[in-house]
């Protein structure tokens, strides 16, 4: 009988501790989506893995806010009159990530992420989901690209190799080349033919020389000023920082998001210029989606994608200003204006030494009467200030008058005579 009630007793430990193990499994995610394999990773990184490491980073970035990018190629076309610097300062009060941003001085790159969206929102999903693993496939693409004699230092670009890691950068930092290349070539024979690599044809201006790899740069560099392309690779720690000592975008309303780490910032992804558009990977959507839909909730509807492209959104006239030669030196605006249709809902919005949301207090009792009187020193300076005005109307009436006499007397004489 005893054994008998134990093994029933066992028996429903069992079937409760099975409940329970079943009870806690989460809900799988509908985002919970593979990750990016190796062969899929060259595929999508081919094309640009040899651009310098300065602009580089910033594709990478800005390929985790898609619809930013997709928006800002628009608004370019739509002020086609507007080069490097100039679009960078009459996008000011365009609410985009800085990253985004930092690329209008390259309207023939942005708008070639814009017309391969597919293209550019996988390699923004891989960048934020699998960085390491991104970081890596571009050491190897440049390995394979040098094994086979097409990535080489020149005039254009100085190429470093440290330990088993090779940095591109340009020879100057403030002219960038942006190199075209045939990615099924320039690497060799390439080892995965059923993911062939993502090709483009040559932008305007691009002259092909050497038609067996395609490779060719700008004709003319790109003249950016130094520190709109902000950002740097940490090849060993699989990181992308921002630079030392650069102060450029620093009053940027975005720019005190990213972590800052010893001396220097690192990138990290804001949700708040994801838009609408979902995370492929489970681990990026636990880490960033709540984040993304709360703030969605928060601001006005922005434009999409498919609002963009059918012209539902017009892009905003640009306000002309008169641009200084030292413009360039200074840093944006600590509080740009704010466009109506991205509204930048922060806690930093609010008064200093105000929190967000709760209205300003009273002065205190011993506050007051300092305020009174400078009301009324105020005061008595307007009223100073109108007594003087009307002493000099008083003054220059009565000379009005003894000139009138005077004309007067003249034309008297005159007559006399």
């Amino acid at each position: 009988m005893k054994s008998r009630i134990r093994l029933i007793v066992m028996q429903f430990f069992a079937l409760f501790l099975v409940f329970s193990i079943a009870k806690a499994q989460p809900a799988p995610l509908i985002y919970d989506r593979p990750a990016y394999s190796q062969a899929e990773l060259e595929q999508m990184l081919a094309p640009v893995a040899l651009y310098p490491d300065s602009l580089l980073s910033h594709v990478l970035m800005a390929s985790t806010y898609p619809t930013e990018v997709v928006e800002a190629s628009y608004w370019l076309r739509a002020h086609p009159e507007l080069k490097g610097d100039d679009a960078i300062r009459a996008a000011e009060t365009m609410q985009w990530d800085i990253s985004v941003k930092s690329l209008l001085p390259f309207p023939h790159l942005l708008d070639t992420m814009e017309s391969r969206y597919e293209w550019m929102r996988n390699m923004g999903d891989a960048f934020l989901g699998q960085q390491a693993q991104v970081m890596d496939t571009i050491q190897v693409l440049r390995h394979r690209a040098m094994v086979a004699g097409h990535l080489r230092s020149d005039g254009h670009v100085s190429v470093i190799q440290e330990n088993r890691h090779i940095a591109i950068m340009p020879v100057q930092p403030t002219l960038v080349f942006v190199p075209y290349y045939n990615p099924r070539m320039v690497y060799g024979r390439w080892p995965q033919p059923a993911y062939a690599p993502v090709v483009w044809d040559p932008w305007p201006g691009y002259v092909i020389r050497n038609h067996q790899t395609s490779w060719t740069w700008s004709p003319v560099a790109t003249v950016v000023t130094a520190g709109v392309l902000f950002a740097i690779f940490d090849w060993n720690h699989h990181h992308v920082y921002h630079r030392p000592q650069v102060t450029y975008w620093q009053r940027h309303p975005h720019y005190d998001y990213h972590k800052r780490v010893g001396t220097r910032y690192q990138w990290r992804h804001d949700p708040r210029h994801r838009r609408d558009v979902p995370y492929h990977h489970s681990v990026s959507e636990r880490r960033y989606g709540g984040h993304a839909r709360s703030y969605n909730k928060q601001v006005p509807p922005r434009p999409t994608v498919r609002e963009i492209r059918s012209n539902q959104h017009r892009p905003q006239p640009v306000h002309q200003r008169s641009i200084r030669d030292d413009d360039h030196r200074k840093p944006m605006s600590s509080s740009p204006k704010v466009n109506q249709h991205y509204p930048d809902v922060r806690k930093n919005d609010a008064p200093r030494g105000v929190a967000h949301g709760v209205r300003q207090t009273q002065p205190s009792a011993s506050q007051r009467p300092k305020q009174e009187a400078r009301r009324g020193e105020d005061r008595r300076q307007r009223d100073n200030d109108g007594d003087d005005d009307d002493d000099r109307r008083r003054d220059n009436a009565s000379k009005e008058r003894g000139k009138r006499g005077h004309d007067s007397d003249s034309r008297d004489d005159n007559r006399r005579r």
